[in-house]
């Protein structure tokens, strides 16, 4: 067979710089003073996952403040743990039904009506082809960030109702899980599980 040489168009994204932000202030690095900060010194701080995470949430010709004390809160204020905490979440309510994880599916209520909430979940897990195709084609991560964050706080908006109500909880008294409930659950789960190894970030199922 004849050799045939492929060319390929490589682009390169030209990011803004990062400023470091530590005790509450700008951290301002010089060479001739010694004070400086390594890539490995930041993810020795902060992790790996801190780093890849908040380092995509931003458009490259935006200036990104990373905040060493912000990227270790557990809280709605740090995109990376709201998301991963969604993931443990919701594992969570399959250990505690006792009810497989991507199970198969096969006889589902036909005459199940989804309730507003989880319409808004629905419809957002309708977007995620779209986000691909268009963070892919325009070379933007920041996009797949942005949405993993954006699903993460519709579920836990739906969890926090099931404080008050019966009605938006997902586990019965019983702890028995609706199968219909479970499909919507394992699919929020697959989205962001895939999202999050796009960029290479972990997903815990126990936090």
């Amino acid at each position: 067979m004849p050799y045939q040489k492929i060319s390929k168009k490589m682009e390169c994204k030209v990011t803004q710089l990062v400023k470091l932000i530590k005790d509450n202030k700008p951290f301002k690095m010089s060479k001739r003073k010694g004070d400086y900060i390594t890539l490995e010194d930041l993810i020795n701080e902060v992790g790996k996952d801190a780093a890849r995470f908040i380092m995509l949430s931003r458009v490259s010709d935006v200036e990104l403040e990373f905040d060493f004390e912000k990227v270790k809160l557990k809280s709605k204020d740090n995109p990376l743990y709201y998301v991963q905490y969604s993931y443990a979440r919701i594992c969570s309510i399959f250990s505690n039904s006792k009810t497989p994880i991507n199970n198969d599916y096969k006889n589902l209520d036909k005459n199940f009506e989804f309730n507003d909430e989880e319409i808004k979940i629905i419809r957002k897990l309708s977007e995620w082809p779209k986000c691909i195709e268009t963070s892919t084609n325009k070379l933007e991560p920041h996009r797949l960030t942005t949405y993993l964050y954006q699903l993460a706080s519709i579920f836990h908006s739906y969890w926090n109702m099931g404080r008050d109500s019966e009605d938006f909880r997902f586990l019965d008294q019983d702890k028995k899980i609706d199968t219909n409930k479970a499909v919507l659950l394992n699919c929020i789960l697959l989205v962001i599980k895939n999202g999050m190894e796009i960029i290479g970030v972990d997903t815990p199922e126990n936090m």
